[in-house]
């Protein structure tokens, strides 16, 4: 039994030190944690309103009369057509990929921080920019809503993530070869 234990043990410790499945096993604990802590009420709320309230801020300039309403802790802007913003649409999930990926990673910590910094604001303005289109376009062809949002965007958001996390670790790769097998 106990050499049974001693092999498990083993076996674990060889699995964790392949590169590619140590990273897969710490890119889904990242995920876990980061999806977990994410959803802590405390963080959704004001993240949620935040985007719902720069999304506003910007269709202003395109629409002068869109308002922001808020009933029963959910988020509307008006102008035309009735826009919704939840949670999900906060580009949060594909931040927590990117932060997944990046500190699954063995390279330095003070370049997993740099690009944590970056890659959040680039992706949160990207999402802006998302919702802000998603916006103008179905304000002014509503049959145009259910691709743009159910396809395009959500497409372009997984590519734009992979492509963040793909530039920085080609970069990296170069500088710190020790750190990618």
């Amino acid at each position: 039994m106990n050499t049974e234990k001693t092999s498990l043990q083993k076996r674990l410790f060889l699995f964790l030190k392949q590169p590619f499945f140590r990273f897969v096993s710490f890119f889904f604990l990242f995920l876990l944690v980061f999806q977990w802590v994410t959803h802590w009420t405390l963080i959704r709320e004001p993240f949620t309103y935040a985007t719902t309230w720069l999304v506003h801020y910007i269709i202003r300039w395109f629409t002068p009369s869109a308002t922001l309403q808020i009933q029963e802790g959910t988020f509307h802007i008006l102008a035309g057509i009735d826009m919704e913003i939840i949670y999900e649409c906060t580009g949060v999930y594909g931040i927590i990929v990117l932060l997944a990926g990046v500190w699954a990673t063995r390279f330095p910590w003070m370049e997993k921080y740099k690009i944590s910094l970056i890659g959040v604001v680039i992706i949160y303005v990207m999402n802006l920019i998302r919702l802000v289109t998603l916006f103008l376009i179905s304000q002014k062809n509503p049959k145009w809503f259910p691709f743009l949002h159910t396809y395009f965007w959500q497409l372009f958001l997984i590519w734009f993530v992979v492509m963040v996390f793909y530039l920085w670790i080609t970069q990296l790769q170069k500088r710190f070869p020790e750190a990618f097998p």
